[in-house]
């Protein structure tokens, strides 16, 4: 593999990677403000448990958001490699074929 390929792969991981640790990240912030916003709710019924309410609603279509994201990376950077391997293959088969002629 070349540079840019490398380069491409590794962008690719690092896409992937970002994506999926902002989701587990957006995920755990989303329950953490819930169970707040839960336990705020029944002492008393105030503006900073419906503002926790909405933060956790926004916190987990992040996350969704985020998982998608890294989701639809994932399955282009497998596209990519199984060109890869089906165009290194059709190589081989010509070669193969070259030299049984011989």
């Amino acid at each position: 593999m070349g540079r840019g390929e490398n380069a491409a792969v590794d962008a690719a991981r690092q896409a992937i990677d970002w994506a999926i640790d902002a989701a587990l990240g957006a995920f755990a912030t989303a329950a953490l403000v819930s169970l707040l916003g839960a336990a705020l709710s029944q002492v008393h019924s105030s503006g900073a448990a419906r503002a926790l309410e909405l933060t956790a609603v926004f916190t987990g279509l992040l996350a969704v958001g985020c998982l998608a994201s890294g989701c639809v990376v994932l399955l282009r950077e497998t596209k990519i490699a199984v060109d890869i391997v089906s165009e290194e293959a059709t190589l081989l088969r010509q070669q193969l074929a070259t030299r049984n002629k011989q």
